[in-house]
Parts: C-alpha cells; structure tokens; sequence
C-alpha cells in the first residue's frame, strides 16, 4: 500500500483507517478481538500467544508513532511560531517518521517482523518526557513558568500546580515519573497520585492556583 508522506494531514479517523489498512496488509487481519480470550460475547484477558502478542506490540506502536506525528503537523500549522521553533518541530517529525518506516515496510520473512519487535524491546520504546504533555509550548515558556512555581516543592503542593496546569489547558496528565524527571525531588508516588484529584482541593485553592500563572 501507499506509504504516508511525512507530512501527511489526515484527520483521526482517516488515520485509524489508513492504519487498518496498513495492519490488514501486514497481518492479513485487523481484528482487534483476535488478541484476547472470548466466549462469542466477552472479551476477557489478552491471549498467552507469543506471535499475536508481538503482532500487537507493534501495531500499537506504529499507530503511536502516526498520532504523535499527526501532532507535530499540526503545531506547524500555528502561524505564531518563530523559524527556530519551526525548525525544531520538523526535526522532532522527521525523526519519527525514519522511525516509522522500520515498522511500515512489507515484511518478506516471518523473521523480519520479529527484528522490529526486537528493536522495540531493544531500545525500548521512545519515553515521553514532561515536554511532550505541553501544550502549544513549542518555544517552551509555559514549561519555565511551571518551574517557577514546581522547582523545590513537594508532595501536596506539586499535584496542585499540575491540577491547575491541566485544567488551564497547558499540559495533558502527566504520569509521576514524568513529573519527577522534570522537577526531581517531588516526593513520593504514592503522595503525588493521591493528591492528583480536584475533589482533595477546594475550588479556591484550585482557583487560585490556575490564577497564580496569570
């Protein structure tokens, strides 16, 4: 099938149809429920199939590497960005799409889908960081005003500023590593995931902290 030019402008569903296409072409299948234990009516766990199982880890992986591009298209569009930031987008695609074509090239040989497999597990999967949870921050300024506000706090006081970051539409959620990376000395998992809940604030406190990066 034809491959997608790297700045391909598809919308999500174009894309989930495109990589239909593309899973069916490769696997000669694209049944999802194929991957999980069924009665007929049920899906139940996923299926101890080591084949089916690789199969999966890359189609996930594949459709992962095409949303995140997608993104990155559509951060290009933004007429406000500087040649810099611009710059800095298209090498992030380009990137992603060397990337991408290891996985989407036909497969000749059983043993070539499992080279890709491997290169996954390898390297491992490219670890999204704080940066990619922003936002509309290409040049970067909302992630140095979250610093201001998160650099030697702890606890309590980190979920909040997330909360409030999130809800103001800076960042999707981020996970407790990705925030630990980020600000280092946050304390401990457990504190920041139970605290990560706007029903533990008050509306003032919650108000107040979404006002503060005014």
């Amino acid at each position: 099938m034809e491959t997608l030019p790297i700045d391909f402008d598809l919308t999500l569903a174009q894309l989930s149809e495109w990589h239909d296409k593309w899973r069916l072409e490769r696997f000669r299948s694209n049944d999802n429920t194929r991957y999980y234990q069924t009665d007929g009516r049920y899906l139940y766990d996923t299926l101890l199939d080591k084949d089916l199982a690789e199969e999966q880890e890359v189609s996930d992986y594949v459709l992962e590497l095409l949303c995140r591009m997608r993104r990155f298209t559509n951060e290009l569009k933004r007429m406000n960005l500087s040649h810099q930031e611009r710059e800095n987008i298209k090498c992030k695609r380009e990137a992603l799409y060397k990337e991408l074509t290891q996985f989407i090239k036909p497969q000749q040989k059983q043993a070539k889908q499992q080279e890709t497999t491997k290169l996954i597990r390898g390297k491992g999967r490219p670890k999204e960081t704080l940066t990619d949870k922003m936002i509309d921050d290409a040049n970067g300024e909302k992630l140095k005003m979250l610093h201001t506000k998160l650099d030697g706090k702890k606890g309590k006081d980190v979920s909040l500023i997330i909360l409030a970051a999130i809800k103001k539409g800076w960042l999707t959620k981020p996970t407790y590593t990705q925030v630990k990376n980020e600000f280092k000395d946050i304390g401990c998992k457990t504190g920041y995931n139970k605290y990560l809940n706007e029903n533990l604030f008050t509306k003032e406190e919650i108000e107040g902290a979404i006002n503060s990066f005014d």
